[in-house]
């Protein structure tokens, strides 16, 4: 901890550079004010302290993570690790998301994790919760995505694993994630979520989940339009 700037909170606990402690203070204030809002509105437990690094230079954000990650990542989570990775301001000049949309986006996965006691979470639920509660989905990205790719799209099953690696599918595939949580919300909001993720941590098919949360059944989404099979 020698020569970083530390904030202490509730919920988590914030490391940057030592000259970096304006931002340091900012970012603890965002978890301390998003972490229980996003606990009540995904209804899971706290679970423990997060520790949550800013870092400013991109050979450190690369080393301090326990695996591997995309190069292109601006934030990282590692649920059973309890932890949280940024990329400082000055090293995301060309992106339009403010740190704090990044925060979130990360919380969410971290809080999402321990809810499916250590078993992997469906990588389209994840992401899409991820972007829905960080205000990140729009339907001008989903279009913009599938014109990227060539006007396909991706079945849920193949986002359940994690998504693909070239640029252009990794765009669609989290566009179509954030896409199909926004039908849920749109159908049952907060309730039909917590309803959805209490489901599938406990084993459920995808089909069972979306029964419980919104009444209809995978088949029927696909009738509404808002996922291939």
């Amino acid at each position: 901890a020698a020569g970083w700037s530390i904030e202490r909170g509730l919920y988590a606990d914030v490391y940057g550079p030592a000259g970096e402690g304006a931002l340091v203070r900012r970012l603890a204030n965002h978890a301390a004010t998003m972490a229980p809002i996003l606990i009540q509105r995904l209804g899971v437990r706290p679970g423990g302290t997060l520790d949550i690094y800013v870092l400013d230079d991109q050979a450190e954000f690369q080393r301090l993570q326990p695996g591997r990650i995309p190069d292109w990542a601006d934030g990282t989570a590692w649920p059973k690790d309890r932890l949280i990775f940024l990329r400082a301001p000055n090293l995301r000049a060309n992106t339009a998301d403010p740190v704090e949309t990044v925060l979130t986006h990360e919380l969410v996965h971290a809080l999402l994790g321990p809810a499916f006691g250590g078993r992997d979470v469906p990588t389209w639920l994840q992401e899409g919760l991820a972007q829905f509660y960080a205000g990140e989905s729009n339907a001008r990205a989903l279009a913009m995505a599938r014109g990227d790719y060539g006007g396909g799209s991706f079945s849920l099953s193949q986002l359940t694993d994690g998504f693909p690696i070239n640029p252009a599918g990794a765009r669609l595939a989290y566009a179509q994630s954030a896409d199909f949580i926004g039908f849920v919300a749109g159908h049952s909001g907060d309730a039909g979520l917590q309803t959805l993720v209490r489901h599938l941590a406990a084993g459920e098919t995808t089909d069972a989940a979306l029964r419980a949360a919104i009444g209809m059944s995978l088949s029927d989404a696909v009738v509404a339009g808002r996922t291939p099979t």
